[in-house]
């Protein structure tokens, strides 16, 4: 028992030690969030993904009417158990973000920014879970990889203009290296 307290002790002292070293790195960066430019090649999402472990969760480009028919809405539905008629948010082993109306268009850009927010937050309140942005837009749904890149941060800014400025996500968000803004920041 004493060993497992230690053990536990010694856990929580690395943890605090992180913590400051984070916090005198990016003084400013709310807690959990990560600055982009500490982030290995790993940290980003995959170009495929076919397998997730119990803890991950595939962040997916849904449609308002909740069918999961094609692209990574159907790999959602296939793989991740995603349900059906579900529009937006978690959903099996998978997150639904509302891309295209129920006339199968693109949603407004102020929805889409605000459903990245929703999806932020959520991950932001889950942080024993790790979410897998997958690029919204790049199959059918026609959005350009560059405006849901410029929505994502807009979302970004608008809960925490620290983390923006510092150009960073929640440590527990991956997102595609497409989705990332230019800037050198030193870890």
């Amino acid at each position: 028992m004493l060993s497992l307290l230690r053990a536990k002790d010694q856990r929580l002292a690395l943890w605090s030690l992180f913590i400051e070293n984070v916090t005198m790195i990016h003084p400013h960066l709310p807690l959990g969030w990560q600055a982009l430019a500490c982030r290995s090649e790993m940290q980003y999402t995959p170009e495929h993904i076919a397998i997730l472990r119990e803890n991950e969760i595939f962040v997916f480009g849904s449609n308002l009417m909740g069918r999961k028919t094609g692209g990574d809405a159907y790999t959602a539905r296939r793989v991740f158990n995603a349900d059906m008629g579900i529009k937006e948010g978690p959903t099996g082993q998978a997150y639904a973000v509302p891309i295209l109306d129920e006339a199968m268009r693109s949603v407004s850009p102020e929805a889409l920014c605000y459903s990245l927010g929703r999806l932020i937050l959520y991950a932001l309140d889950h942080p024993e879970q790790t979410f897998y942005l997958t690029e919204l837009g790049r199959k059918r749904e026609g959005l350009p990889a560059d405006t849901v890149r410029d929505l994502l941060w807009e979302a970004i800014r608008l809960i925490s203009e620290d983390a923006y400025k510092e150009r960073a996500v929640p440590s527990n968000l991956l997102i595609p290296q497409r989705f990332t803004m230019p800037r050198d920041t030193p870890c």
